[in-house]
């Protein structure tokens, strides 16, 4: 519904599915809390394509007393159980 609609009928939009996102991360050689991955690089690197952390510059930026592992990271999802 479009925005002057819902003022024309006195309506509220709100969302109703929530989603959530953690990222889990494990990598040998980097201790907890370490790795710096603000919003941005998340959202817009890691969930949209594969990454080499070593090379990419955003992620070196975002650490510079940090050195990533020449690894690629790889989006990973759970699969639900077939039947």
């Amino acid at each position: 519904m479009s925005a002057a609609d819902l003022k024309k009928f006195n309506l509220l939009d709100f969302p109703t599915v929530i989603y959530g996102l953690v990222s889990i991360i494990n990598l040998l050689g980097i201790k907890k809390g370490k790795l710096c991955l603000n919003a941005d690089l998340v959202i817009g690197y890691v969930l949209r394509k594969n990454r080499e952390m070593k090379r990419d510059p955003a992620i070196v930026n975002e650490n510079p007393k940090l050195t990533p592992p020449n690894l690629c990271i790889v989006p990973m999802a759970p699969v639900p159980p077939s039947r």
